[in-house]
């Protein structure tokens, strides 16, 4: 008889009850492939365990098994840690995460188990569509279409808000989220990216999605200033974590060649609207990421929660 396939759904969450509720609803409704056992770890990273009350009304009746527990040190990386760690005790085959403001469509595993067979993959990342409150202006809707490829299109890295992997990497080479990303974010993007130089083969699945519901908190310029300001920041802090930080100064002409362009930019086409001006300024509070980085400072943006 074929060993059936063991898979995990690894969810972290951190006081937000009503969104918790709709992930954990579309998570029930999973379809489950033939000769797969599916299971659920819940880890709450609030020690009070503000989760347990939201996971309970609904965890009884789940279709698989589940398991919740409370994780009281701080931070995304620690929390996605422990459900590694939950996970290998339970001798999966796969792990997959998704974030607990989002909803998954009823064949999520089966999508990415498919294609993790089609194309002899290592690791498969989904497409996560934003939904957008009703009264969102025109002009900021464009900035908030994340990127979608071709399934079987090779990627060399991934995030953990649409992704599922081999427990090998865990087992086998040794991979975790690293501490020194704890609350800076990025954490899945250097552990997707160690992954893909150690030969991991990650593959795009664009049919295995899921819905990310957007607060009203995250509808605004000042917000995605900040993430681009982030993205920037973190990009450096990897890049000192592998080569250190006197190597990390390679990336400061790119870091001025940004500034200068969006500056430029925003002065040629900032007469064109809104969205012109937002994305030039995007641009040059990527820049200052870079900068700030470079030379010593760290954006903490997992210190705060948006979401209910």
């Amino acid at each position: 008889m074929r060993e059936r396939t063991k898979i995990v759904i690894g969810l972290g969450t951190f006081k937000r009850p009503k969104m918790l509720l709709q992930c954990l609803q579309s998570l029930k409704a999973q379809q489950i492939p033939d000769q797969v056992e599916l299971m659920m770890i819940v880890v709450d990273n609030d020690k009070e365990g503000s989760a347990q009350q939201t996971y309970d009304s609904i965890s009884q009746d789940f279709p698989y098994s589940t398991q919740y527990f409370i994780h009281s040190e701080k931070g995304i990386v620690s929390m996605r840690n422990r459900i590694i760690e939950e996970c290998m005790k339970e001798n999966a085959h796969y792990l997959a995460f998704l974030d607990d403001d989002e909803v998954a469509e009823p064949d999520w595993i089966f999508k990415h188990l498919e294609s993790m067979q089609e194309y002899n993959a290592d690791v498969t990342a989904g497409y996560v569509e934003q939904l957008l409150p009703d009264d969102t202006p025109v002009h900021m809707k464009q900035f908030y279409k994340l990127a979608s490829h071709p399934t079987g299109t090779d990627r060399i890295s991934g995030s953990t808000r649409n992704i599922m992997f081999s427990l090998e990497l865990c087992t086998k080479h040794g991979l975790r989220f690293n501490p020194a990303l704890n609350l800076t974010g990025s954490s899945d993007t250097f552990f997707f990216e160690e992954a893909y130089k150690l030969g991991a083969k990650i593959v795009w699945v664009q049919e295995a999605m899921v819905y990310e519901e957007m607060p009203k908190s995250r509808i605004t310029k000042t917000w995605l200033w900040n993430r681009a300001y982030r993205h920037g920041n973190s990009l450096v802090v990897r890049t000192q974590i592998r080569e250190g930080r006197v190597r990390a100064f390679r990336l400061l002409p790119a870091a001025v060649f940004k500034l200068f362009i969006g500056a430029f930019e925003w002065l040629i086409f900032g007469l064109m609207g809104k969205s012109h001006r937002i994305g030039k300024v995007k641009r040059m509070k990527n820049a200052f990421g870079m900068l700030s980085a470079l030379f010593g400072k760290k954006y903490y943006e997992y210190q705060s929660t948006h979401g209910h």
